[in-house]
């Protein structure tokens, strides 16, 4: 039995992207859940934290597998729009952080995987595919780019309940 629990263990610690785990100690899965705009899927999300217990204050990765081709460029612009939708930024930090997420977004095809860390210094790092493609080093940012998703103010609140396991 206890042979059982130990290799099931070793299994679910293999799961984690090295990019995750590399960034985030101990991560885990906190929760996933599939992304859908009318009826396209979009992207598979799956959020890690330290232990599988998020806090924004500690280091997170959201990892967001595509389903289907997007431009860098629309993927940028719609994340400003969600993150000028939570209120509370300035017409100029949104358009500087539009800028350089329009720098650091690529155009991605289906199966692309974009990771966004949020590191201990509150920072946010991105990954393609295993590539680092960018840094912001700005809190606020990391807060409202990852406050898309798990923010209570988010536009998809049943999406930010399945990523953080939040009771129904």
């Amino acid at each position: 039995m206890m042979l059982g629990l130990f290799w099931g263990q070793v299994g679910a610690q293999q799961t984690v992207p090295q990019q995750v785990s590399e960034n985030v100690p101990n991560a885990s899965l906190v929760g996933e859940e599939m992304f859908r705009y009318l009826f396209w899927k979009v992207y598979q999300a799956q959020l890690y934290a330290p232990n599988g217990d998020y806090h924004s204050d500690k280091p997170y990765a959201l990892r967001l597998t595509y389903q289907r081709a997007l431009e860098g460029k629309k993927i940028a612009e719609r994340s400003a729009d969600e993150i000028a939708e939570q209120g509370g930024v300035t017409d100029i930090q949104l358009a500087n952080w539009l800028q350089q997420m329009m720098a650091i977004f690529p155009d991605v095809q289906q199966g692309d995987v974009i990771l966004g860390v949020a590191t201990s210094e509150q920072h946010t790092v991105f990954y393609l595919n295993d590539n680092e493609i960018g840094r912001v080093e700005d809190s606020v940012f990391t807060e409202r780019f990852f406050g898309i998703w798990l923010d209570p103010r988010t536009s998809a609140p049943d999406f930010r309940q399945a990523l953080l396991k939040l009771p129904g």
